[in-house]
C-alpha cells in the first residue's frame, strides 16, 4: 500500500510482544458498535494525539461538550443492551491511556487530558457494570465532567472542532 512503512513479520512480532505498544494498538481500533460518539470521544482523540487521522472526523482539540459524553455513554449502554461487550473496548482505552501516560514526552496538558479521558472510561465501565441507564447515569457523569479541567468546554462548543 502507498505510504506504508516496509516492515517484516519478525519486526511486527517484536512490536506486538511489547506490552506497552500492544495496549495502545488495541485501543486504536475503536468500538464495534453503531454510532460515532464513543469512538469520537476516545478513539479519535487517542489517534489524534498519536498523529493519526480518524475516519468520521478528526478531534484536534481536547475540548468536548458534555452532550458528547452523555451521548457516548448512551451509545455504549444501548450496545451493551444488545449483547456487545463495550466494557472490553473501554478497558482497552483505559489501558492505552495508562500506557501513553508512561511516555516521558507526555506531559502537562496532554498528560492531564489523558488522565481525564481515563476517568471517563473508568466511570463508563462502572456505570455500565451497574446496568445504569443513561437517564440515571447523567447526573453522575455531569458531576464528573464539571470537575474536569482540560476536556470540559467552557461554552456551547459543538462536536466538530473549528
Amino acid at each position: 500500500m502507498s505510504g506504508e512503512i516496509p516492515i517484516s513479520l519478525a519486526t511486527l512480532s517484536t512490536v506486538v510482544e511489547s506490552p506497552t505498544l500492544y495496549r495502545v494498538i488495541t485501543a486504536l481500533r475503536g468500538p464495534d458498535i453503531y454510532g460515532d460518539n464513543l469512538k469520537y470521544l476516545f478513539t479519535c482523540r487517542l489517534r489524534s494525539i498519536l498523529g493519526r487521522f480518524c475516519i468520521g472526523g478528526t478531534r484536534d482539540s481536547s475540548k468536548v461538550p458534555f452532550e458528547l459524553v452523555r451521548d457516548a455513554y448512551a451509545e455504549a449502554f444501548n450496545a451493551k443492551q444488545i449483547g456487545v461487550n463495550v466494557e472490553h473496548y473501554l478497558a482497552h482505552v483505559y489501558d492505552a491511556i495508562l500506557a501513553l501516560q508512561g511516555f516521558e514526552e507526555v506531559t502537562g496538558k496532554t498528560f492531564q487530558e489523558l488522565y481525564e479521558l481515563r476517568q471517563l472510561a473508568y466511570r463508563f465501565i462502572i456505570l455500565l457494570g451497574q446496568g445504569r441507564p443513561p437517564e440515571k447515569a447523567e447526573k453522575e457523569l455531569k458531576r464528573l465532567y464539571e470537575g474536569l479541567e482540560v476536556i470540559k468546554c467552557d461554552g456551547g462548543a459543538d462536536k466538530e472542532d473549528k
